[in-house]
């Protein structure tokens, strides 16, 4: 059997040797819970692209970092530590040196370094945005990979459970100030916007019953979101990896809405170890751990796989029918071992993720609906330049970069030549911004969410609380 070149032609000649059927456009049988990163995106030309990671001196962050640089990619390391962002940058860049990776953008173009961000104050993650935008750089794609796993008690600086506080809320934050970058580096280049959260299976397992007192099955506990009693660190974790299920399907929904050339995934990486760690602490938990781990957990050049695939893949293997590009609401944008999975019951709710969405809103002290995108409405249809209705006009566009999977090269225009103009009115502290920003005037005093009332999940389900009852027709 001849086999074409490429993991893509291999595996497809291999199931159509076995008379299996697949789709011109999506290799079912290409990749598996075995996959690497590398394996993933053999033979695909990133060249001319711009990612931006988070937690990128982290395990997973490292290898998505590593892995989309080696395939041609500019990538922005997004990190706590500025020395630790260099000494990665200076590890991949002899890495690749030693492969003789072949690339358009010379060593001082792959990798940028950006250090000082806590996720955990939003006061850092605006500052981080700002000084983004003031570099000038295109955003192809933001790819989330920090996040803190099955930690005892603690709040972040701005008084958050440190899960939820820096999973969720410090992404929620991220992803809408660096919107516009994405938007308009889509509508300029014609390659697809990507925002990529990354969740886990635990999502399955958030809070059920808190000292006794019934709470949402499998939900998020909107009212003890803060507090330690009860507290449990794997269910904390879990339901803030719910949280950003909920997050990619609610922002996918609105960036469709929208009409812009932009999706959102959340990327299941598989069991990590310190997942499983958490979960065997019991007598003999370390020997079953010690036996278990490698077998049933993934190194991070596996777990990598699905983060990259649902950033760098073509748009059309992550749309087909019924799954990531189906028009229908639902977290089909879940994707597991480089496929679309369908995730637990509450983060495929969207009424949770419109609930979420709005408290997140609130927990940041955003003015409601000041996240964008906007609601689904008259105000969010994007103008002809790739902005959202109610901006100020933007300067021209850089010329256009070559799309996903293309296979071709970037040409010789330079990345950071051609960089789009910013305007730093995206970063919202005010009711003034909001209105900018969503073309809707903002109230003064405008009222936060609702406070949230907790019941049993018979009564009310996932946290939403008791629907109010219909008023009587006189």
């Amino acid at each position: 059997m001849t086999c074409e070149t490429g993991a893509f032609g291999c595996r497809s000649a291999l199931a159509a040797s076995l008379g299996l059927a697949t789709a011109d456009h999506d290799d079912v049988f290409a990749f598996n819970a075995n996959s690497t990163a590398e394996t993933i995106t053999e033979g695909l030309d990133l060249t001319g692209l711009t990612y931006l990671v988070t937690g990128a001196t982290g395990a997973l962050g490292s290898e998505v970092t590593r892995v989309l640089a080696l395939r041609g990619a500019r990538v922005v390391l997004a990190c706590r530590s500025q020395e630790k962002g260099e000494a990665l940058r200076a590890k991949i860049l002899e890495e690749m040196a030693g492969t003789g990776a072949n690339r358009q953008t010379t060593p001082s173009d792959a990798l940028v370094v950006m250090g000082g961000l806590d996720l955990g104050s939003k006061a850092s993650v605006e500052s981080f945005a700002a000084e983004f935008c003031a570099r000038a750089l295109p955003l192809t794609g933001l790819v989330c990979c920090a996040g803190v796993v099955c930690q005892p008690f603690g709040r972040t600086r701005d008084g958050r459970e440190t899960h939820f506080g820096v999973n969720h809320l410090g992404h929620f934050f991220l992803a809408h100030a660096l919107l516009d970058e994405i938007v308009r580096t889509a509508a300029s280049s014609g390659a697809q916007g990507r925002i990529v959260l990354v969740t886990s299976g635990a999502h399955h397992f958030t809070y059920r019953v808190r000292r006794g007192v019934p709470r949402p099955s499998r939900g998020i506990d909107f009212a003890n979101l803060d507090e330690p009693v009860g507290y449990d660190a794997g269910r904390a974790y879990a339901q803030s990896k719910l949280a950003v299920a909920l997050h990619a399907s609610e922002l996918d929904a609105r960036l469709r809405g929208a009409g812009v050339n932009v999706a959102a995934f959340a990327a299941d990486p598989g069991m990590m170890g310190a997942e499983l760690r958490h979960a065997m602490r019991f007598p003999g938990g370390g020997l079953l751990f010690a036996l278990a781990e490698g077998r049933v957990t993934r190194d991070a050049r596996r777990a990598a796989a699905t983060v990259v695939w649902c950033a760098a893949a073509d748009r059309r293997r992550l749309a087909a029918p019924g799954a990531a590009g189906s028009s229908s609401r639902g977290a089909t944008n879940y994707y597991a071992d480089c496929a679309p999975r369908k995730p637990s019951l509450p983060a495929r709710d969207p009424r949770l993720a419109r609930r979420l969405w709005e408290e997140s809103e609130r927990l940041l002290g955003m003015p409601r609906g000041a996240a964008k995108p906007a609601a689904r409405d008259d105000d969010v249809v994007p103008d002809g330049n790739g902005t959202f209705a109610g901006e100020p006009p933007r300067s021209p566009k850089s010329p256009a970069s070559p799309s996903f999977g293309s296979g071709q090269g970037g040409g010789d225009a330079s990345p950071i030549a051609s960089a789009p103009s910013v305007s730093m009115s995206m970063h919202r502290g005010g009711s003034a911004a909001a209105e900018a920003d969503t073309g809707r005037a903002a109230e003064p005093g405008s009222p936060a969410s609702p406070a949230i009332r907790v019941t049993p999940s018979k009564s009310g389900r996932w946290g939403l609380g008791i629907a109010p009852a219909k008023a009587s027709a006189d």
